[in-house]
């Protein structure tokens, strides 16, 4: 019997035109395990915002192919960035809103307003801004105010 799978992107495929899930892209999902296909997210976005989105379990390859998880969530490949490229873009760009994805979080230098009006800023310009209350989903897994050296002690993606 063959094995199906269901492999996809998030943004304009398996994600709302709000970039987020809902009830009918979650059901379809189930529907799709239920018919006894693997269903794998493969994305550039980061673990925490993949968690966020409420998926079912499964494989996913992430950050445009630097981790990959099976359907536990264990890593059964990753390719991080040297801490001497990670250092090098700090010194270089010190005022640039850079995240640093993790396995585990997003780290950033910003305090947590920033990240929100960072962000507000870029969705606007494309016409979509977003209500406050979403925030706190979409950045559950961010660290705010992070110092170089805490960021330099992760292992970042």
């Amino acid at each position: 019997m063959k094995q199906l799978l269901f492999a996809s992107d998030l943004d304009g495929t398996l994600l709302n035109a709000a970039h987020e899930t809902d009830e009918e892209i979650l059901t379809g999902m189930q529907e799709l395990a239920r018919q006894n296909a693997a269903v794998a997210v493969s994305t550039g976005r980061s673990v925490s915002m993949c968690r966020s989105l409420g998926f079912p379990p499964g494989p996913k390859v992430l950050m445009n192919g630097a981790l990959a998880l099976d359907a536990q969530d264990q890593v059964v490949y990753d390719q991080p960035l040297p801490a001497a490229i990670v250092a090098e873009l700090m010194d270089l760009f010190p005022d640039l809103p850079f995240e640093f994805c993790t396995t585990d979080c997003t780290l950033t230098r910003q305090s947590r307003q920033e990240t929100i009006g960072n962000f507000q800023r870029r969705w606007a310009k494309r016409g979509k801004p977003r209500r406050n209350a979403d925030f706190n989903k979409m950045f559950q897994g961010h660290r705010n105010d992070q110092t170089r050296e805490q960021i330099l002690d992760q292992t970042i993606y």
